[in-house]
């Protein structure tokens, strides 16, 4: 019986896709990390709104990217509020500083001997690194492969695609090796074969002081301290409220007819209605009813924890008085009061019950830099399939918000829960 074309050539067939293969999934690799998604790209240059999305992008933000993050109670009174808001400014690299015509790099007229603190210092160190950082586009994979070239180094990652390793002593290598199929097979040939795991590299800089018996590197402790600064700007709803209402700011109610105190009250409505939608949420006496029973709905799930034994009593008699006294019995005028009147009782009324009102619900609006911008799962990533969270999340965990909840990886699976001081993005 006489053979196939195929059966003749079985062995080299094989040998062709087995050659093959490793290539194939190289480019798939790379694919996928260079995979950009655009809205520009959706839309056809003759659309109307794609010559607007150009017109505002060239006018206002350009090309910068933005991301907005709230919870749950995330208010200026929040102490996760101010702990993220803090984090996240350590993470804004600094625009490139202006060129002041001096040679010495020292600010003019700085020939005094520097004073300054070990904490400066260790700022200056860790600033430094930053902006090491920056320039290579560092940034941490989820795992830091500890040891993997038997110098008890933890590896991070370039924005060049290439690897970076910290030794103990706090210095940092840039690898010689090569992150693609034919260096792949020959380091399982050094290191399964030939048992040399060794790696070598070319010495960038060295951080930090030289580890001692009873005290370690601190970069090499903790290398996110090296990695590139994700974030352009920080923004947040009280900073911007403050601005707009603050003395001649743009809100500030011009005439004679005010007292100092309307003022300050009149501005921070105006640009409390300014904000509206955009940096703060409604405010939660807007739409109260003034009943006991209806509190429980405008207040978010934490300030209903703190609300005393005997709270009902105590808010029924206040707004049964507040009816009395100030709107002649008649409830409908109270609904019908102004915000600024409202808010004034709001407050008067969790006073009476001995806390501290809510904060009003804002956001955290934050630009990315290029190095944010260039992979935004090393941002906002939750973590799917392996991969590390983003950063914004990581950091917002270290101020107590819960991360989200991640998507089902099946159509028919029903994702997860998650309630209470969720982060948001």
């Amino acid at each position: 019986m006489k053979s196939t074309f195929f059966a003749r050539r079985a062995l080299l067939i094989l040998c062709v896709i087995f050659f093959l293969v490793p290539f194939g999934l190289r480019g798939s690799r790379m694919s996928l990390e260079r995979m950009e998604n655009n809205v520009k790209d959706w839309l056809p240059d003759s659309f109307e709104e794609t010559q607007e999305l150009t017109w505002f992008a060239k006018h206002f933000v350009g090309e910068q990217a933005f991301v907005l993050v709230t919870w749950e109670g995330c208010s200026e009174k929040d102490e996760s509020f101010r702990l993220l808001v803090a984090k996240l400014e350590n993470e804004v690299k600094p625009p490139p500083a202006k060129k002041t015509g001096t040679t010495s790099g020292k600010p003019a007229g700085s020939d005094k001997p520097s004073t300054s603190t070990l904490a400066d210092r260790q700022a200056k160190e860790i600033e430094e690194a930053r902006e090491f950082g920056d320039q290579l586009g560092l940034y941490t994979t989820g795992d830091y492969h500890l040891n993997w070239g038997q110098l008890d180094e933890k590896w991070l990652k370039g924005g060049d695609g290439f690897w970076y390793y910290v030794t103990p002593e706090g210095e940092l290598f840039k690898w010689h090796g090569r992150a693609n199929v034919l260096g792949a097979v020959s380091r399982m040939f050094q290191r399964s074969i030939l048992g040399n795991k060794e790696v070598h590299g070319e010495h960038i800089a060295t951080f930090g002081k030289p580890p001692t018996a009873t005290d370690q590197n601190d970069f090499y402790t903790d290398p996110r301290k090296l990695t590139a600064r994700v974030l352009s700007s920080v923004t947040t709803g009280p900073e911007v409220l403050a601005k707009l209402s603050e003395p001649g700011g743009p809100m500030w109610p011009i005439g004679t007819e005010y007292s100092e105190q309307e003022r300050l009250e009149l501005a921070r409505r105006r640009a409390l209605d300014r904000l509206k939608g955009a940096l703060y949420g409604p405010e939660p006496y807007d739409h109260f009813k003034w009943t006991p029973d209806d509190l429980p709905h405008v207040i978010n799930s934490m300030t209903k924890k703190e609300l005393p034994d005997g709270w009902k009593r105590t808010v029924d008699v206040f707004i049964r008085n507040l009816i009395r006294d100030q709107y002649h019995g008649e409830r409908a005028k109270l609904l019908q009061a102004s915000l600024m009147e409202k808010e004034r009782h709001w407050n008067a009324m969790f006073e009476a019950m001995g806390i501290e009102a809510p904060g009003l619900q804002t956001c955290i609006m934050v630009t990315l830099s290029k190095a944010g911008a260039q992979d935004l799962r090393r941002v906002i990533g939750r973590g799917l399939m392996g991969k590390p969270r983003g950063k914004l999340i990581d950091l917002a965990v270290d101020s107590g918000v819960l991360p989200p909840s991640k998507p089902p990886m099946m159509s028919f699976a029903k994702p997860v829960a998650v309630t209470g001081k969720v982060l948001r993005m």
